[in-house]
C-alpha cells in the first residue's frame, strides 16, 4: 500500500523577532504544536552572539488524564525549516514529547512547512496485566467470551455492543473500548450527537473528533444538536457538559 503525506502547515517569509508563531494541529488521538520563536541564545557552532530562532515539533496526547487514552500513532513525517528537512518514518506516539527543535540563522523565516502520514493507530491494552474476574454475571462473561474468543476475531454487533461496553468500562479492558470506540465510528445509525456522549462519558477522543470532522461548519453542529433533542424530548440542559464544550457552547453563550 502506497502512503502519502499531506501538507497540514505551511507559512513562508515571516519574521519570529517580535512575533513568535504557534500552532496546534489536531490529528486523531493527538494534539501536534508546531511554535517558532525568537532565541538570542548563542548558537553551539557560531562564536558570535547573534539573534536567530528555534522552531519546536512536539506531541501530546489529546486527553492528559492519569490513565490516558490509550492511544498510539504510527507515523511517517516530515518537517522543513529553510535548508532543512527532518524526514522521519514510522515513527511511534505515545506520550507527550518534543519531537523535533532546528535553530535557523536569523529572525527572518523564509519556509516552515509540516506534512504528515497517519500509517495506523494502535489501540495499547491497558487495566491490570494479570487480573482475576469476580465482579462479572455468568450471562456477561458467556458474551465476553463469545465476542473476543469465539471467532477468529473479536466481533462487535448491536446486540451484544452495550454489554460488553459495561464490562470494557467497568474491567477497564482499554483494547476491547478501542474496538467497541471503532464500531460506533463506522455506524451510520447512531446519531452524531449520541457519539460524541459515548465519546464524553468513556474517553473515546477518536470518535470525537470524528464526529465533529463531519460537520461542516458550526451552524451544522448546532442544527444536529437540536434535531437529536426534538427526537428524544428532551432539552439543552440535559445534555452533558463535556459535549457542549465540544460543540463550542459555552455556558454564557445565549441560543435561540
Amino acid at each position: 500500500m502506497a502512503y502519502r503525506m499531506n501538507s497540514l502547515f505551511k507559512k513562508l517569509s515571516f519574521n519570529v523577532e517580535t512575533s513568535p508563531v504557534s500552532v496546534r494541529i489536531p490529528q486523531s488521538a493527538f494534539q501536534i504544536i508546531l511554535s517558532a520563536k525568537k532565541c538570542d541564545c548563542q548558537k553551539e557552532d557560531d562564536n558570535d552572539r547573534k539573534e536567530h530562532s528555534k522552531v519546536e515539533l512536539a506531541i501530546e496526547p489529546a486527553n492528559l488524564g492519569e490513565q490516558g487514552d490509550g492511544y498510539e500513532l504510527i507515523v511517517d513525517y516530515k518537517l522543513v525549516v529553510d535548508s532543512e528537512t527532518k524526514l522521519i518514518e514510522r515513527d511511534r506516539w505515545k506520550d507527550k514529547e518534543v519531537l523535533q527543535e532546528i535553530e535557523t540563522d536569523s529572525c527572518v523565516i523564509d519556509w516552515l512547512e509540516f506534512s504528515l502520514c497517519s500509517r495506523e493507530m494502535l489501540g495499547v491494552p491497558g487495566g491490570e496485566n494479570n487480573c482475576v474476574v469476580q465482579s462479572l454475571a455468568v450471562n456477561e462473561l458467556d458474551q465476553l467470551l463469545t465476542a473476543c474468543c469465539a471467532y477468529s476475531t473479536p466481533i462487535v454487533h448491536r446486540r451484544n455492543f452495550d454489554t460488553l461496553l459495561e464490562i470494557a468500562d467497568k474491567e477497564k479492558i482499554t483494547g476491547l473500548l478501542r474496538l467497541l470506540e471503532s464500531f460506533l465510528v463506522d455506524s451510520r445509525v447512531v446519531h452524531p450527537i449520541r457519539k460524541l456522549e459515548y465519546s464524553a462519558e468513556y474517553r473515546m477522543t477518536r470518535l470525537a473528533t470524528s464526529v465533529l470532522r463531519s460537520f461542516p461548519n458550526r451552524l451544522a453542529r448546532l442544527d444536529s444538536l437540536f434535531a437529536y433533542l426534538s427526537e428524544n424530548g428532551e432539552n439543552i440542559t440535559d445534555v452533558h457538559l463535556d459535549v457542549l464544550e465540544m460543540l463550542e457552547i459555552k455556558p454564557e453563550s445565549i441560543v435561540i
